[in-house]
């Protein structure tokens, strides 16, 4: 698989595989430095894949394409549980300030 263009037409490939729960592995090489990385872990599905492509990105600055969409799906969750706390705190507010502003009115007169 090609996880990431780098330059002058070479991509970083490698090969992720599980065998969900004892063994997960990711692979990732990137031609034109000879660098590479092997992970062989056990007991998490996505350990291995998220720390190869960490590698790819200290490699080459670019997040690979597997990379991303494993987080999507974190990252959605966390936007939308942001979005309730605000319109929740805005409700809140809101009902506070015309709580005060009633209350004041009723000083008034």
């Amino acid at each position: 698989m090609l996880y990431i263009d780098i330059e002058k037409g070479e991509d970083i490939f490698g090969h992720d595989g599980k065998s969900t729960p004892p063994i997960n592995t990711a692979i990732r090489i990137n031609p034109i430095s000879g660098d590479g990385i092997i992970v062989l872990e056990t007991g998490h599905t996505e350990l291995a894949t998220r720390i190869a492509s960490d590698w790819v990105f200290l490699e080459t600055g670019k997040t690979d394409t597997l990379l991303f969409p494993m987080l999507l799906g974190k990252m959605t969750k966390i936007i939308f549980t942001g979005i309730l706390i605000i319109t929740v705190l805005v409700i809140a507010i809101g009902f506070r300030r015309q709580r005060n502003i009633n209350a004041a009115n009723q000083v008034l007169h």
